[in-house]
């Protein structure tokens, strides 16, 4: 499922980017790239329950309510899509919580991906124009990256 997981993410970003010729600017804002708005609520729906029985499965007996949380957070913020964008307040809480939760889970089954988090010093440092106002997206790559690494570790 892990791997279903992977495979969704590479098709999903892959095909934005062919389609609006350029990388996001998060992955909320994806929900823009195509006409039909519940797909991307429905691929990051895929994608997180995909993951999840090896999260909670991997995390130890006491902590499993963080990878719960976790599952729980992001499946929230697909429910909510950006689609008013004068109220994404819940969306944005969710999503940041999603992130979080993700990073402790990292810490606690194999820190050692944490490391990765030194690439995004180099793809925000303003070396390459194609990385301009991308953070965010690169944010949520590392902390998917560093999630399923744990997990496949």
């Amino acid at each position: 499922m892990l791997v279903i997981s992977m495979v969704l993410i590479a098709l999903y970003v892959g095909a934005t980017i062919y389609h609006t010729k350029k990388i996001p600017v998060s992955i909320s804002a994806m929900v823009y790239a195509f006409p039909f708005k519940w797909l991307w609520t429905i691929w990051l729906w895929l994608v997180t329950f995909m993951i999840a029985p090896s999260l909670i499965e991997t995390l130890g007996e006491t902590v499993k309510f963080l990878g719960f949380l976790t599952i729980a957070s992001l499946g929230f913020c697909g429910a909510m899509p950006l689609f008013d964008k004068d109220n994404n307040t819940l969306h944005y809480i969710f999503g940041f919580s999603a992130g979080i939760l993700s990073q402790v889970c990292v810490a606690l089954i194999s820190p050692w991906w944490l490391t990765l988090w030194f690439s995004y010093v180099l793809l925000t440092a303003g070396i390459w124009r194609w990385t301009e106002g991308k953070g965010v997206f690169f944010m949520e790559c590392i902390c998917y990256f560093t999630m399923v690494g744990a997990l496949l570790n």
